[in-house]
């Protein structure tokens, strides 16, 4: 059936056939109810509804079964929540998680240690659904603002006055599949743990697609992976070949979620293809004790018994043939396992081969008696094989468990590790740059220092010589004589050697009248004196004539 986006809850319920599987429930068999979708596509609102609204299937469940069944049927209900592969009871204010267990007998996971409670009508069922919500795992994201971290289940066995089950009835709210890219969500762990155990249900939803139910021989192909995950191992007996289950795929009708939705709708696809054999399953126990310690199932026909010894052994061989090769060659020693692989290794062996003795010895003494044994009889020994194979598998997981561990912590280890070098080597790479910068900063200042000061120097250079040459020319072009230092010195740019300013103009010119009267006495005192000073006069006047027409351009 596909329901169109106008139905409202009662129309989901009536057009869904939940009625009809209540009905077979009550007969004695086992009915599971589950949504699946992408985040936010209505699963919650369709399995539990809306708090003081519309309700969901759950309680339309309840009141069809106390409005419309016969009198004196009990709901013993119980409300727990897989979440990061651990199982909490939503009923327990406790938040320790609670372990899982194999029941041999009935061939099924069970969670010892639940709060159980007794629901006499509809409103009791409301009220547990409730506390079941207020205590789920909830955060929010960019997808949904309030979603489910965590898969919710709620068991209701149908007990009669007399104290009988009849059958059971599961609902599962799986929580919805998500990307990280997309949903932006904080804890990734989460995310990727709701993944993983959807993927786990998907491998066990094509295999058992690809199983007959009457298929007596069960080979590799046929193998169900109910180990894979808490999840799947809890919902072992509720998607088997003898129970009826209603899925119900929730998608949204939105474009930009169509790959989530065609993701929805190739996992009801494959859902599609399972084909069931419910039986009846009649129970006589106590409606509150535990499941794994006091409940005896007997099945209506000893061939079924049988059938599933045989789908048990063959699971088994299967799991053991996969461990072996993941661990490594049976037959071999471990040359570089830890101390642990090896002490289990042997152990293992020397099991295996006590067990070999055992059943060759078993087989040549009453090898011919076996075809005449009564099927109890064979089933006992299968049971055997099947407790001694089973525990071998407990232990080989439990060391898988810590082996995983322990690669976690060395993969933890090692990303803490890269993060570290990686922001040393940040580091020192930012320093590098800082250093790199300072020592351009410097040499730029550097240069620029340098390049003012020639600037400077050469700009006093040339202020002096234009000086020079502009207090020459005055003195020239005023008829004073120059003396001979200064004369070379504003030639060639060197510093004057006396300024020519007016006492020095002075004092020149008293040095010449002193000159003069030195050179007439001594002119009178002698002839040739004369005449020598005479000379040097005319060559003296005649190299200042000369240098005044060079200046002078004369």
């Amino acid at each position: 059936m596909c329901a169109h986006d106008d139905f409202q809850q009662s129309d989901v319920f009536r057009h869904c056939g939940a009625s009809s599987l209540l009905d077979a429930a009550v007969e004695g068999m086992k009915v599971t109810i589950l949504a699946y979708g992408a985040t936010g596509s209505g699963k919650t609102h369709t399995i539990i509804g809306e708090d003081g609204g519309d309700i969901g299937l759950i309680e339309r469940s309840a009141k069809y079964l106390f409005e419309t069944k016969r009198s004196g049927l009990r709901l013993v209900a119980s409300c727990y929540e897989v979440y990061s592969e651990n199982v909490y009871d939503l009923l327990n204010a406790s938040k320790t998680p609670l372990p899982v267990r194999h029941n041999t007998t009935a061939n099924a996971f069970f969670v010892p240690g639940l709060v159980e409670l007794e629901c006499h009508d509809a409103c009791d069922v409301a009220a547990i659904v409730a506390e079941g919500r207020r205590a789920r795992r909830r955060a929010a994201h960019k997808l949904n603002r309030d979603s489910s971290r965590g898969h919710a289940l709620l068991s209701c066995k149908l007990v009669t006055s007399s104290g009988h089950q009849l059958g059971k009835v599961t609902f599962v709210d799986l929580a919805g599949n998500e990307r990280l890219g997309r949903s932006q969500t904080e804890n990734a762990t989460e995310t990727g743990s709701i993944n993983r155990s959807l993927f786990a249900l998907g491998k066990v939803i094509s295999a058992l697609a690809r199983t007959h139910p009457s298929t007596s021989q069960v080979d590799d192909a046929s193998h169900v992976p109910y180990r894979d995950s808490t999840l799947t191992k809890l919902l072992m007996d509720s998607l088997g070949g003898d129970v009826f289950t209603l899925m119900i795929a929730c998608v949204s009708p939105a474009p930009a979620h169509l790959d989530e939705t065609l993701c929805t709708l190739q996992y009801a696809f494959r859902a599609k293809g399972i084909h069931n054999a419910p039986t009846v399953q009649l129970v006589s126990a106590s409606p509150l004790s535990s499941e794994g310690d006091t409940a005896t199932t007997t099945r209506s026909h000893e061939s079924d018994e049988m059938l599933a010894l045989r789908r048990e052994n063959a699971r088994l061989r299967e799991e053991n043939r996969r461990l072996r090769a993941m661990q490594g060659t049976a037959s071999e020693p471990p040359s570089t396992r830890d101390d642990n692989t090896w002490s289990m290794y042997r152990q293992e062996s020397r099991e295996r081969g006590a067990y070999e003795t055992r059943h060759s010895a078993r087989s040549r003494v009453s090898g011919s008696s076996r075809s005449s044994e009564t099927p109890a009889a064979r089933a006992a020994t299968d049971q055997q094989r099947v407790d001694y194979l089973d525990s071998k598998i407990d232990r080989l997981q439990e060391h898988f468990s810590s082996l995983e561990a322990k690669l976690d912590a060395a993969n933890t280890t090692k990303a803490e590790v890269d993060s570290l070098r990686h922001n040393q080597e940040q580091q020192q790479q930012q320093q590098q740059q800082w250093h790199q910068a300072q020592w351009n900063a410097a040499l730029a200042t550097q240069q620029q220092q340098e390049h003012a000061m020639l600037f400077h120097h050469h700009h006093k250079q040339q202020q002096q010589q234009q000086q020079q040459q502009a207090h020459m020319h005055a003195a020239l072009v005023g008829g004073t004589a120059i003396p001979q230092q200064d004369f070379y010195s504003a030639s060639y740019g060197m510093p004057p050697l006396v300024s020519h300013d007016t006492p020095y103009l002075a004092q020149h010119h008293e040095k010449r009248e002193e000159s003069a009267q030195g050179q007439q006495h001594r002119r009178l005192a002698s002839p040739s004196d004369d005449h020598l000073c005479a000379v040097h006069r005319q060559s003296s006047g005649d190299v200042v004539r000369r240098h005044r027409e060079g200046i002078l351009g004369i």
